[in-house]
């Protein structure tokens, strides 16, 4: 895939415009948002193509629109399956900023991630959302700050809300029980089982993690001798770990 589709580089001149004074992250992020909301609110989908990276764009939906794990590639395909689905899940036009910061990863990849929030009404739930914004030069020499990678992700239902608070509770303990009774029963004790585990904790709901190892990971630490993520680390992250 990375064949097909490298990762885009940016020219010298545009990395020096990045860095000229007044180019904040947020006032950025904030236009581009506008852009993006009045798009969707209108249901115009050549608007909302021209709010995306046109040389390489992608949206990545966890449960959010689709209900399923999808990822869509280019801005055509993007615009019209992000404009139908928005409509079936009932999507709030009004994506608020919660944060942005400019991240120069390499000198030729230099881009803003955007952390959002918004709501959707069928069902009714929180999500996030979440823009990678590389800048491409206009006619005018300016820099317009299109989307590259597009995220959205559900976060909670309304009628099942998460409640973290559960986290601090201590787990029960079933040593010497001769029968356990549980909701649900997870099968391996590996990172998956570990943050279902959580999820369900969070959720109210009873379950009891089985693993044939003495500890929580050790089918992976028991079998190499060390490992390296080859994706950043960001991508690997448990729930409930970051601040």
């Amino acid at each position: 895939m990375f064949r097909e589709q490298p990762v885009p580089a940016l020219d010298a001149e545009t990395v020096s415009l990045i860095s000229l004074p007044g180019c904040s992250a947020t006032n950025e992020a904030l236009a581009v948002l506008d852009k993006f909301n009045t798009a969707t609110a209108s249901h115009d989908a050549d608007a909302l193509q021209h709010c995306l990276f046109a040389k390489q764009a992608y949206w990545k939906d966890t449960l959010a629109l689709t209900y399923h794990l999808r990822t869509f590639y280019t801005p055509a395909r993007i615009a019209t399956n992000f404009l139908e689905t928005k409509q079936c899940r009932g999507m709030r036009d009004n994506w608020k900023l919660e944060s942005a910061s400019f991240v120069p990863a390499t000198p030729v990849l230099q881009f803003i991630d955007v952390r959002l929030s918004f709501r959707t009404t069928s069902p009714a739930a929180t999500c996030s959302g979440r823009f990678l914004l590389l800048p491409v030069k206009s006619d005018s020499g300016a820099l317009d700050w299109k989307i590259w990678i597009l995220s959205t992700t559900l976060e909670n239902l309304d009628l099942y809300p998460e409640d973290e608070s559960l986290l601090q509770v201590p787990g029960k303990s079933i040593h010497g029980m001769n029968r356990i009774e549980t909701d649900v029963l997870i099968i391996g004790g590996g990172n998956a089982a570990a943050a279902l585990a959580a999820r369900l904790k969070t959720l109210g709901v009873d379950s009891v993690m089985i693993e044939r190892n003495a500890r929580v990971g050790d089918n992976w630490a028991l079998r190499y001798d060390k490992m390296k993520f080859h994706v950043p680390t960001s991508f690997a992250e448990m729930p409930y770990t970051s601040e």
